[in-house]
């Protein structure tokens, strides 16, 4: 509806103007026009001050009426200077000239003024559709939840501008590279996609994953948890746009020399499917997780070498570890090793506590004749009699005859200082084996190293860690597998 309104007002106030201001006049502020599209980005930036004190403060809408007013203002500097334009033949049919000639003249001036006052205002309409595009284009893409106050009004303007064709007209003048606008299609397929796994793809694209580690300005974007807020619940795109992150990759950052770098066909395809085809040819390259499951059936062999003490304890928080592995283009690769010691604790506590639990009195026998002068253990074929199984007698000595000769109380006191040897022992021997340690012994390299370089040789590749190790690597279904000895690590894509 407003852009309706725009175009009747201009298409009856310019041939108007036009007629009553003169042809002269006219082409000065039609000249004004292109100065004003020309220099209003490069003025804006000096009303910064002076926008919230007219109740303008988000930085959007900053940088919307910016240029518009400054647009307004050299137009206006035109619109004086074309009265002093028109002075000089003005004055010139009049002192030079008779009254018929000059009136002559003056009736030429304001009939051609008609169709150039037409073409000033179809210049002034062409850099309005090409302000209301250039901003409305993003507010149709980050719709969010909500739409911001006024986002709806640039919208339909917008709209009304593309269905009388004034969006193609002025999108000629668009000196705005198209690789930009691909960017921020990209940023807004995963804007509105309601899983974050499509977000968290994007920083495993092949070319950022030397970056964010590397480059202040990527690693101050990705550690952004703010702006990492406003995507995951789509939040008002008035705060991601006034974002410090964002607008110093608007503004002060060469981001348009780093789109060049870029394919940004091959970055939508990833953040929708996780997979690249330009950087299809080297697999290693990427983000990976340890499978610490899968990985686990491998080591058989060193798991049988610990301790039985700690074993349990082990199995179970091997399975916890945490490995990622980033192989860039650049033929480096980097690993982070996360064991999880609170865990280790934990299962420890666990394990304590259960052998508590299982701890057992064993009962000696007693003869219920109490008045027997010999409570005498018979092992045979009686069955009325309790027997000891051989176990007990072979523990505690008791055997046949020699068991009468001693009391109960005896007996029951050399159980305990056994059974309490026994649990001493094992409790110094899990003390000393420590859980941590086995598996990073487990994980050899991996715990040692945390960098190294890569390299294709065949269809295999070969990773030389930092401690001089090289081990073999192979991608298969998808998968890293690094062989060392009889070991796999198997590794799945972090995407």
């Amino acid at each position: 509806m407003i852009s309706y309104i725009i175009i009747g007002i201009v298409a009856v106030l310019s041939p108007v103007i036009g007629y009553f201001m003169g042809a002269v006049r006219m082409i000065t502020c039609f000249a004004g026009i292109i100065v004003a599209a020309i220099t209003a980005p490069m003025i804006s930036p000096l009303l910064k001050d002076l926008l919230p004190k007219i109740k303008i403060t988000s930085p959007f809408w900053q940088d919307f009426f910016g240029p518009g007013i400054a647009f307004l203002l050299v137009l206006l500097v035109f619109f004086g200077i074309s009265f002093a334009v028109h002075y000089l033949p003005e004055n010139y049919f009049r002192t030079r000239h008779d009254e018929v000639t000059r009136l002559k003249w003056s009736r030429l001036i304001q009939r051609s003024g008609v169709f150039v006052g037409l073409l000033t205002g179809f210049a002034f309409l062409i850099a309005t559709g090409f302000l209301v595009n250039s901003f409305g284009y993003s507010t149709d893409l980050f719709s969010g939840a909500s739409k911001p106050k006024g986002f709806e009004e640039l919208s339909s303007t917008r709209d009304g501008f593309e269905k009388l064709g004034l969006r193609e007209i002025s999108g000629t003048f668009d000196s705005t590279s198209d690789e930009f606008y691909d960017l921020v299609e990209t940023i807004a397929t995963i804007y509105n996609s309601p899983s974050p796994d499509v977000r968290y793809r994007l920083t495993a694209y092949p070319p950022f994953l030397s970056k964010i580690p590397n480059d202040s300005f990527y690693r101050s974007i990705a550690s952004d948890e703010a702006l990492k807020g406003l995507f995951d619940k789509q939040g008002n795109f008035n705060e991601i746009y006034g974002n410090k992150n964002v607008q110093d990759a608007l503004k002060n950052m060469p981001i348009y020399e780093e789109l060049k770098e870029i394919d940004l066909a091959d970055l939508k395809q990833f953040v929708q499917t996780g997979k690249s085809e330009k950087y299809s040819e080297n697999k290693v390259v990427g983000r990976w997780k340890l499978d610490a499951g899968q990985s686990s059936r491998t080591m058989l062999r060193e798991m049988n070498e610990i301790s039985r003490a700690i074993l349990p304890v082990v199995r179970k928080a091997f399975v916890d570890v945490q490995i990622q592995l980033i192989a860039t283009l650049d033929g480096n690769f980097t690993t982070e090793l996360s064991v999880p010691s609170e865990k280790i604790q934990q299962y420890l506590a666990e394990q304590a506590q259960g052998n508590r639990r299982d701890r057992r009195t064993i009962e000696l026998p007693v003869n219920p004749d109490n008045n027997s002068q010999s409570n005498s253990f018979n092992p045979g074929p009686d069955q009325n009699n309790p027997q000891y199984s051989q176990d007990f007698q072979n523990t505690y000595g008791t055997s046949g005859q020699g068991f009468n000769n001693q009391s109960e109380s005896a007996l029951r006191n050399q159980q305990e200082q056994m059974l309490a040897l026994q649990r001493r022992q094992r409790e110094a021997k899990s003390a000393a084996a420590d859980p941590e340690a086995e598996i990073k012994k487990i994980l050899g390299e991996f715990s040692k190293s945390t960098q190294g370089k890569w390299e294709k040789v065949n269809y295999k590749y070969k990773f030389s860690f930092q401690g001089g190790k090289t081990l073999e690597v192979l991608v298969l279904d998808g998968d890293l597998k690094v062989i060392d000895a009889d070991k796999q690590f198997v590794f799945y894509p972090d995407i």
